[in-house]
């Protein structure tokens, strides 16, 4: 019995160090399942806030509104890449046109996404239609945005069935007009030479009263001096609205000149395509030299 007493032991210590084994092994494996479901749960809040942020970013969207405007209803519509919770809303507001009569429509529109107010991206420009019973049908009109630099013209659209349809790069104010649609035509009346010859050449822009919008800038960018072509010995001295201009400087003008008439013209009435002529004043130069009593040259002039 002896003999075997020390084989028992280690029986018995072998056992011991396998129920050891055992418990670090379910630890071990518990501590697996802890983190498995850790990175589980972890994975589908990721997936929850994904599919948050897809459904908040900017998809192809519809937004319409419909608002009431002197007894008639005036309804609104923008598509394009908006947010689908976003909320389409538009208020009737009172413009002028530059004389100081009324435009004929005027609405600050905006869209709005969890309270907050929505632009389009850049890139991105949204459609607007509007359907008011004051467009009409068949008619031009005109569309302007304004921003804090002014009133930027968007597009002339006609109108069909009382609507228009137009480009938004970005929402506020947006006003249709349908003053200063009549097309002024501004002509200038030069010489070109052909050969050896001197000949009347015309060259004409087309004008409207909405082109002196922001203090006349795109005035300036349409009505431009043309280049005028002259015979040796005659100068260029501006332009004149007479066709028997006289060499007077009553009678000539710069373009700035030129451009101040066709502006007091835009304010007046006129019919469309109505012209306003302008001819190029073509004079004599001769170079005059006063000398004194000893021949030497005290000045030079140019006279016409």
């Amino acid at each position: 019995m002896k003999e075997f007493l020390p084989q028992v032991i280690e029986s018995k210590q072998f056992k011991g160090d396998c129920s050891v084994q055992r418990v670090k092994m379910a630890t071990l494996k518990i501590r697996m399942v802890i983190v498995l479901m850790a990175l589980l749960i972890m994975g589908l809040g990721f997936n929850a806030v994904a599919q948050n942020n897809c459904t908040a970013m900017p998809t192809q969207q519809k937004k319409d509104c419909r608002i009431a405007k002197n007894g008639a209803t005036v309804n609104f519509t923008v598509a394009g890449k908006i947010p689908a919770g976003a909320e389409l809303t538009a208020v009737p507001v009172e413009r002028v046109d530059v004389d100081g009569s009324p435009m004929l429509a005027a609405y600050d529109i905006t869209l709005t996404d969890n309270g907050k107010e929505w632009q389009p991206a850049y890139g991105q420009p949204t459609q607007v239609t509007i359907t008011d019973p004051s467009f009409g049908n068949g008619k031009s009109l005109d569309i302007f945005h304004e921003t804090p630099e002014g009133r930027e013209y968007v597009a002339s659209v006609i109108s069909v069935n009382n609507t228009v349809t137009f480009t938004a790069k970005h929402f506020s104010v947006y006003v249709v007009g349908t003053t200063g649609n009549e097309r002024l035509v501004v002509s200038f009346v030069r010489t070109k030479q052909v050969g050896t010859n001197y000949v009347p050449d015309t060259v004409s822009v087309l004008v409207k009263r909405s082109d002196t919008l922001n203090n006349g800038e795109y005035l300036r960018q349409i009505v431009y001096s043309p280049s005028v072509e002259l015979p040796e010995g005659d100068r260029f001295f501006g332009w004149s609205d007479k066709a028997n201009y006289t060499s007077a400087e009553s009678d000539r003008m710069s373009i700035e000149g030129v451009r101040e008439m066709v502006q007091q013209k835009l304010h007046s009435s006129y019919n469309d395509l109505d012209t306003l002529r302008f001819y190029s004043v073509r004079l004599r130069a001769y170079t005059v030299r006063y000398v004194d009593a000893n021949n030497d040259q005290l000045m030079v002039g140019v006279e016409n």
